[in-house]
């Protein structure tokens, strides 16, 4: 992106796994990156090699303290919408964001806060979320934990870390594993997490991807289950009705959102054809964005990738097609109409169609200076939303 927003990668992983490890090789690195700023958010000591602290710099009333090659770090133990922000604000300003999480919790309250907080989302964007899983106890880890799975759920990036304590035929078994849990996800295998810094910046939260790319899994399927985390793909050939994806997705995470760890999803829709939409979400919260133009190679429409629990693949198939955006609608421009707004239903005229995703926007009539702007779209060409008046209703 380059609407002036800080990047902000997340590194997760188990206890024991080498997040830390990989912060400081990060923070030592002459990665060439600008200031780096790094949040720990742990509930235990500060785990930043102290060979890279300054010796003169104590941490500032915000808990910032700067490291010796430019990069700030600091620790959190709750707030961390705070120290985001703090961050952004310093003086130089800031290149990028690193944030590492705690090994005992799910990733999804801190992706949550980059996704779903606008005053965040206002000064940065989630650029990728990288997981680091330890290679000889990742079984054990994925037998007793279920944040483990999550982890990997989430990720973008997965570093199969301690590949040296493990044989050849096992380190290919287990990027099998995790290839069958998270199929959207690049696999790397590293040994003390000495890892391509390039490698692991240009990691993205899929925005810069092709659609067949989100579809791609080992040995090309689109649904696997493995410990007790899938993922299912679904691809819908027709431009999409914005509010309905958004309406059935409301309804769908309202009651279960703890099962679906992300979703995400590149489409075409109805009022911005040709441009490509990138939607994405965590549990309850999404949200997208338009991010470019359609290549004029690629097929278009709609992929879209769940992974989480309990995925019902016949169901996302049907909810996601219900989604498609209708090829006509019943009422034309200059039409009299009903519209259903917030102080009940209201007699208008369409004066647009298709206007910013929506199939009708509808002038209301004078006396309702209730109605902001008194022109208000109707989100779905449906009788619940808009309807032609009946015999008894003047319009």
């Amino acid at each position: 992106m380059s609407d002036g927003r800080v990047p902000v990668r997340v590194i997760t992983g188990f206890l024991g796994s080498g997040k830390t490890t990989l912060l400081n090789f990060i923070l030592k690195a002459d990665h060439g990156l600008g200031r780096v700023g790094v949040i720990e958010n742990e509930v235990g000591e500060v785990g930043i090699d102290g060979s890279v602290i300054l010796a003169d710099r104590k941490f500032d009333d915000r808990n910032i303290i700067e490291l010796s090659n430019g990069c700030l770090c600091c620790t959190v133990r709750g707030d961390l919408k705070r120290a985001v922000l703090d961050m952004v604000a310093r003086t130089p300003p800031i290149d990028s964001i690193v944030v590492e999480t705690t090994g005992v919790a799910e990733p999804g309250p801190v992706v949550q806060t980059f996704v779903g907080d606008s005053d965040v989302a206002a000064k940065c964007f989630l650029k990728a979320i990288v997981t680091v899983v330890d290679a000889k106890h990742l079984d054990q880890h994925l037998s007793t934990d279920c944040q483990v799975a999550s982890q990997i759920g989430f990720a973008d990036l997965i570093l199969i870390n301690k590949i040296d304590l493990i044989s050849r035929s096992s380190a290919e078994a287990t990027k099998q594993v995790l290839q069958g849990m998270n199929p959207s996800a690049d696999v790397v295998f590293t040994e003390k997490c000495d890892v391509s810094l390039e490698k692991v910046f240009k990691a993205t939260w899929f925005q810069d991807r092709k659609p067949a790319e989100l579809l791609a899994g080992p040995d090309n399927k689109p649904h696997a289950t493995t410990h007790g985390v899938g993922s299912v793909a679904v691809t819908v050939g027709h431009l999409m009705s914005l509010p309905a994806v958004e309406l059935w997705l409301s309804k769908l995470v309202s009651e279960r959102g703890a099962d679906f760890y992300r979703y995400k999803g590149v489409m075409e829709i109805k009022g911005a054809e040709g441009k490509k939409y990138c939607f994405q979400g965590v549990h309850q919260v999404f949200g997208g964005e338009v991010v470019g133009d359609w290549d004029p190679a690629e097929s278009r429409g709609c992929v879209m990738v769940f992974i989480g629990v309990n995925l019902d693949r016949a169901e996302l198939v049907e909810g996601l097609s219900r989604c498609t955006a209708p090829e006509s609608l019943r009422f034309s421009l200059g039409d009299r109409v009903m519209c259903s707004t917030p102080a009940g239903w209201q007699c208008g005229r369409v004066v647009d169609t298709w206007f910013e995703g929506c199939p009708y926007r509808i002038e209301i009539d004078s006396g309702f200076p209730h109605i902001p702007g008194r022109k208000v779209a109707a989100p779905l060409d449906t009788e619940t939303f808009v309807r032609a008046p009946v015999s008894e209703e003047r319009c």
